[in-house]
């Protein structure tokens, strides 16, 4: 598999995620009875265990550890991104971006 197809699959699946709960957090929008909505944590479950399959093949791969960071990023799931932060640190003196995460 293409660790960099994953790494943007996983970002659009963060998208994707956000969006469903901006809507989960939007009380005046109304949606039918009948209309299952997708669980925005569960997406974000999926993107970050994407990563982390990623990881497991190219452990330093930025793109994997900066989405499995992102896709963990709620107080629910962040100790899942724990291994992908500290590997992330030791490189983020190396990366500018990387700094604010």
């Amino acid at each position: 598999h293409n660790p960099e197809i994953a790494a943007f699959f996983a970002l659009a699946l963060n998208a994707k995620g956000l969006t469903l709960l901006g809507r989960t957090l939007n009380i005046e929008e109304e949606q039918e009875e009948e209309e299952e909505e997708e669980d925005w944590m569960q997406v974000h479950i999926e993107a970050g265990e994407l990563m982390q399959r990623v990881l497991k093949r190219y452990p330093h791969h930025p793109g994997a550890l900066h989405f499995c960071i992102h896709s963990f990023d709620f107080p629910e799931l962040a100790p899942r991104a724990a291994v992908a932060a500290q590997l992330y640190a030791d490189a983020a003196a190396l990366v500018p971006h990387a700094l604010h995460m």
